[in-house]
């Protein structure tokens, strides 16, 4: 209802005044970023390739999604089909969040599921009308469906954004089922069949250190400051942060057992993260899919696994709050920086401890131990 209800005041006629008051950078018109997709379709029907030449977009930004997008831009062709476009991605991922939030076994993972889906991010991709909506319903969709082809949402978010491969490859190598190793292998040739759009998504995909996350972002927000922090150093640090995390996680491994949900969340919207970290600088909206590991961190537990859920839930919300956090100029920015740093150690220590729990690989860690006796 908040989600909607923000957007419903802003289509009223004050949509930049709405959600400055929230702290999001407001573009110049609402649901900005789906216009690409519907100015695309438009500039391919009149002959131009909108992966290098979108005049029809208000802002001459080349489409940046792969061509399936243009066939998905007609049918929203004009202002009227904008609105509706942008209007049906928040309903399907405010929906999503609102089926999580009341669903879960105890009020802490709800009230951190709310915390997050409150954020700056959250109302930066609403705002924007951005696609990773939709990609964030197909993945939330596998993971809370009982369907045994639920690799198959999982290869259409891939067809639609590519980064999500790595879900499906998880996927695969989790349940190594025809349908879920399928799905990986077309997955991967279809992107091979369209390596040369990718680079040129690549090229003109718009990056920056600030409303960013990854180590590519780290690195750019750094070099324009006063803080004499290589780019050397700082893939030091992330390096060294991952090493630490694996390690900690190998010595201390999950001993209650997860959901089922509790552990595909982890290896797929976990190592989604981690591939979004470590290959690319991604906008800030992109951390909506912390959402999925909240119940992770905030299930029923106990000592330190408690504690250490809701020291991961304030990571998040640090995280995904850059905007507020620059009210405090450069402590805040610093703040930020600081919080995705430690999210993505944390990423990194909770992936490794479900891969370490999962039965094939406890099945190998037996196999070697019997063998080394």
């Amino acid at each position: 209802m908040a989600h909607l209800g923000v957007i419903a005041v802003g289509l009223s006629g004050a949509w930049q005044q709405t959600f400055a008051r929230l702290t999001v950078p407001v573009a110049p018109a609402p649901f900005d970023d789906f216009r690409v997709v519907v100015g695309g379709a438009l500039s391919a029907d009149q002959g131009f390739d909108p992966l290098v030449a979108n005049p029809n977009d208000p802002r001459q930004r080349p489409l940046n999604y792969p061509r399936v997008w243009i066939s998905i831009g007609r049918f929203f062709a004009g202002e009227n089909g904008i609105i509706a476009g942008g209007l049906s991605l928040a309903v399907l991922f405010s929906g999503i969040v609102a089926w999580l939030i009341a669903t879960q076994k105890n009020t802490a993972a709800s009230v951190g599921l709310a915390l997050v889906s409150l954020s700056t991010s959250t109302w930066l991709a609403l705002e924007r009308g951005n696609t990773d909506l939709l990609i964030f319903a197909l993945i939330a969709a596998a993971l809370l469906a009982p369907w045994r082809y639920s690799s198959v949402l999982l290869g259409v978010a891939t067809v639609l954004k590519v980064y999500p491969l790595v879900t499906t490859v998880m996927q695969a190598l989790r349940e190594r089922t025809m349908v879920s190793l399928g799905v990986a292998v077309a997955a991967v040739v279809y992107l091979i069949a369209i390596y040369r759009d990718l680079l040129q998504i690549s090229r003109t995909t718009e990056v920056a250190g600030f409303l960013s996350f990854g180590i590519k972002s780290t690195t750019m927000l750094f070099a324009g400051s006063a803080y004499l922090l290589s780019a050397a150093a700082i893939y030091a640090l992330f390096a060294a942060g991952a090493a630490i995390a694996l390690v900690a996680a190998l010595k201390r491994p999950h001993r209650a057992k997860l959901s089922p949900f509790e552990e595909q969340s982890v290896l797929l919207a976990g190592a989604l993260l981690l591939f979004c970290f470590v290959t690319a600088s991604n906008w800030d909206y992109r951390l909506i899919f912390t959402l999925l590991l909240v119940p992770y961190f905030l299930r029923p537990a106990t000592g330190g696994e408690r504690l250490f859920g809701w020291f991961a839930v304030a990571t998040i919300v640090l995280a995904c709050n850059y905007t507020v956090l620059t009210a405090l100029r450069d402590t805040g920015i610093l703040l930020n920086a600081a919080a995705k740093y430690v999210l993505y150690c944390i990423l990194v220590f909770s992936v490794t401890r479900v891969v370490v729990r999962t039965d094939d690989v406890q099945f190998m860690i037996e196999n070697w131990r019997a063998t080394a006796k």
